[in-house]
C-alpha cells in the first residue's frame, strides 16, 4: 500500500533527510496530520529538538492554516421568526415525524394556510383543499439538524388515511401569521417554546460549520492530545520552546491526561523552560483533571527552585487536589524539608486538613520523617490526639519521633 504524504514526511523526519522534507512540504504534506505512529510530524520535530527542520514545518503550518481558513457568515439568512399556533409532534404510519397544527379551525390561520399552499403550488389558487388536516412531514436526512437544505424535504398536506405525500415545497418561516395572538396560557408557553427552538436552530448553522473547520496550525492536537509545544517541553528542549512561543502557540493546552505544557516542564524539571512559559503568560494554577497545579507537582517531588519561581509568579499555596491535599502535605509526606521549610516560610497552613481530616504533620509521622515532624510542630502544627500520632511512633519504634 503506497505510504501517504505525512506517513512519508514523518520517516523524513526521523532520518533528518532535509532535501526530502522540503520536497514534501512542497507536493502539500500537512505536517499537523496525525500519522500511523499517533503523532504529528510538527510533534516528532519538537521532540527530537531540531530547529532548522522546525523552522520549515512552522512555515508550512501557517500556510495550510491560512489555506483552510473558510469565511462562513455568522446569519447567511436572517430569519424573521413569528410564532406558530400550538403544534403536537406525531408519528405517521409510515414512522416520519409529524407536526399537527391545533386549533384549526381558526379561520385566519386556515386562510394563512390555504395561502401558503397557493403559493407553494400544492393547490390552486382559491380552491380550498377538502382534506387538508394540517400536517407536515418532515424528511431528515445525513446533513445537520440546521442546514438550510435539510427542510427543502418538506411536504405538506397529507390526506389520512392513505398518507400519500405532496409535491414538495420549501418551508418558510411564519411571518404574517405573527398577529394571532396566543388564545390561552398553555398556547403562550407553546409559542415561547417554539421561538426559543427557532433561536436555536438560527445560531446553530453557524457553529457547526464553522466547527467542521478543521485548524492546521501549530496547536494541532495529535492522537495523545498533545501539541508540538508539550513534546518541546518535555525535552527540555528551551529553544524550540521560545520558537513555537514566538510562532503564536497556545500555552495552555491541556493533553489527555490534563498536564499543560507547564506541568509537564514542572515534572521533568527543567526550569529554564519553566521560567519561559511563566514570562510568555501560561497559567500558573492550571489544574489537571486532577485538580494537581504544578506547584503540587514541583513540591511532591522537592524541586525547591522550582517551587521558588512558581510561588513568586503567582501560584496559590492553598490549592487543594481531589482529595484537598495542599503542596504542603505532598512535601511533608515524601520528606523533602527544604521545600516544606520554604512553603511555610511563605504563609503555607501548616494545619490543613485532607479529605479525612488528616494534616501534614499525621503524614510526615507515618512516612517517619522525623525532621519534618519537628520543622512542622515548630511552625504551629497541632497534635491531634484522634490520629494517635504518639501511638505510631511507638509502634514504629521512632526514639527521635
Amino acid at each position: 500500500m503506497e505510504k501517504s504524504l505525512e506517513e512519508t514526511l514523518f520517516q523524513a523526519i526521523t532520518m533528518n533527510d532535509h532535501s526530502s522534507i522540503s520536497q514534501l512540504l512542497s507536493q502539500g504534506a500537512n505536517p499537523n496530520k496525525t500519522v500511523s505512529h499517533g503523532k504529528t510530524c510538527l510533534g516528532e520535530v519538537a521532540y527530537l529538538g531540531n530547529i532548522a527542520i522546525l523552522k520549515l514545518l512552522i512555515a508550512a503550518s501557517n500556510s495550510t492554516k491560512n489555506q483552510n481558513k473558510t469565511p462562513y457568515p455568522v446569519n447567511p439568512r436572517k430569519r424573521v421568526v413569528k410564532c406558530h399556533k400550538r403544534k403536537i409532534k406525531q408519528e405517521s404510519s409510515n414512522g416520519e415525524s409529524a407536526v399537527k397544527f391545533k386549533n384549526v379551525s381558526d379561520k385566519k390561520f386556515k386562510d394563512y394556510c390555504v395561502g401558503q399552499y397557493e403559493a407553494i403550488g400544492i393547490v390552486e389558487e382559491g380552491v380550498k383543499p377538502d382534506k387538508n388536516q394540517g400536517y407536515f412531514v418532515f424528511i431528515h436526512s445525513d446533513g445537520s439538524s440546521s442546514d438550510e437544505s435539510r427542510f427543502s424535504g418538506l411536504r405538506a398536506p397529507l390526506s389520512p388515511p392513505s398518507l400519500t405525500p405532496s409535491p414538495q415545497a420549501d418551508l418558510e418561516w411564519d411571518e404574517d401569521i405573527g398577529t394571532v395572538a396566543a388564545t390561552t396560557s398553555e398556547d403562550e408557553t407553546w409559542s415561547s417554546m417554539y421561538k426559543w427552538y427557532a433561536a436555536i436552530l438560527e445560531c446553530t448553522g453557524a457553529a457547526i460549520a464553522s466547527a467542521s473547520v478543521v485548524s492546521n496550525g501549530i496547536d494541532q492536537q495529535d492522537a495523545f492530545m498533545r501539541t508540538a509545544l508539550h513534546y518541546a517541553a518535555e525535552q527540555g528542549h528551551l529553544s524550540v520552546v521560545k520558537l513555537l512561543i514566538e510562532a503564536g502557540c497556545k500555552l495552555d493546552v491541556t493533553a489527555g491526561d490534563g498536564l499543560t505544557p507547564l506541568h509537564v516542564a514542572v515534572v521533568k524539571n527543567h526550569v529554564d523552560v519553566v521560567r519561559t512559559l511563566l514570562s510568555a503568560g501560561s497559567h500558573v494554577n492550571y489544574k489537571t483533571h486532577e485538580k494537581m497545579t504544578p506547584l503540587h507537582f514541583a513540591a511532591s517531588r522537592g524541586f525547591l527552585e522550582i517551587v521558588r519561581i512558581l510561588v513568586n509568579n503567582g501560584a496559590y499555596l492553598e490549592a487543594r487536589d481531589t482529595n484537598e491535599k495542599t503542596a504542603l502535605y505532598l512535601a511533608a509526606g515524601r520528606g523533602h524539608l527544604d521545600v516544606v521549610k520554604y512553603l511555610i516560610s511563605n504563609g503555607a497552613n501548616v494545619n490543613g486538613e485532607e479529605i479525612h481530616g488528616y494534616t501534614p504533620l499525621c503524614e510526615a509521622v507515618w512516612q517517619r520523617f522525623d525532621t519534618v515532624v519537628e520543622i512542622l510542630l515548630t511552625s504551629g502544627a497541632r497534635i491531634t490526639h484522634s490520629h494517635r500520632l504518639l501511638h505510631n511512633a511507638i509502634i514504629q519504634r521512632q526514639v527521635q519521633m
